[in-house]
């Protein structure tokens, strides 16, 4: 059974164009154009967010603390890990 490789350079991939579609509060979309290896060219979406930072809290007895809070995108509350960007 063969193992599948992933190629060792990935900078044979380049990105060959970017332009802004939308930037909203702290977030900025670009389409990108990427040329890959074998000539073929092709677009992906990139979202540019200034960093976040994470943390698992865990109690004295090995609990994980979360968080309910409401999410939009989904329309729900839901539970989490403490969470926040980095905009300072």
């Amino acid at each position: 059974m063969s193992t599948p490789t992933r190629p060792s350079d990935d900078a044979s991939f380049v990105i060959t164009g970017e332009r802004t579609v939308a930037e909203v509060l702290f977030l900025d979309v670009a389409m990108l154009t990427v040329a890959a290896p074998d000539g073929a060219t092709f677009e992906r979406v990139a979202v540019r967010h200034p960093g976040a930072v994470a943390m698992v809290a865990i109690d004295d007895e090995g609990a994980v603390l979360l968080i309910e809070q409401y999410r939009a995108p989904v329309d729900e509350t839901i539970l989490e890990i403490p969470a926040g960007k980095l905009d300072v």
